[in-house]
């Protein structure tokens, strides 16, 4: 699974919530999470899969998290190799992932 596909999966869990997703070294924000985070850290966006995209370091996280938090977003941070569990657990009914 590329790194945007475990974006679209975490992202569709709270779509309202801007994503932040760990890939070793850096966080990475897709489509309008990366406009957002780009206007609010005053970041370059670049292309990853073809896909609008901004990237920082690990030791950036918590100056983006109090600058976005300022902006007034609510922000979701995954590690890449947290859908790996959230793919194994269980699925009840109605899509709720059981722990």
């Amino acid at each position: 699974m590329t790194l945007f596909e475990q974006y679209k999966c975490l992202k569709s869990d709270d779509p309202a919530a801007l994503l932040l997703l760990r890939d070793e070294g850096r966080y990475v924000a897709f489509g309008l999470d990366a406009d957002a985070v780009a206007h609010i850290a005053f970041l370059d966006k670049t292309f990853i899969f073809g896909h609008p995209s901004v990237e920082f370091p690990c030791r950036e996280l918590a100056r983006s998290l109090v600058a976005l938090r300022k902006a007034h977003f609510r922000v979701a941070v995954a590690d890449s190799l947290s859908l790996l569990l959230i793919a194994s657990r269980p699925v009840a009914a109605g899509g709720v992932k059981v722990a």
